[in-house]
């Protein structure tokens, strides 16, 4: 994921590392690019989110984030590419 989002201008992603005084489901990323909010859960291929993270995910998304689940690099990729496509 560090190839995605390193060199992406006008961003600032972070590693989500779970912990007694993290919010559960939080997705693994998070960050800004261009002025709007990200949150990508990864996954393994064959692998799903937990009802905890979709729930999560959810509220980011109504709250007008975007958000997504990849389970790979093009996949994570994808979702930031939609945030040029998404209305302010």
């Amino acid at each position: 994921m560090k190839k995605v989002l390193a060199p992406l201008p006008r961003s600032f992603f972070f590693k989500v590392h779970g912990g007694p005084y993290q919010i559960a489901g939080l997705p693994d990323i998070i960050g800004c690019y261009s002025g709007r909010f990200v949150a990508i859960e990864v996954k393994r291929p064959g692998n799903t989110p937990t009802k905890l993270q979709l729930a999560i995910m959810k509220k980011l998304a109504d709250a007008g984030a975007t958000v997504g689940v990849a389970y790979s690099v093009e996949e994570a990729q994808a979702i930031i590419d939609r945030v040029g496509v998404q209305a302010l």
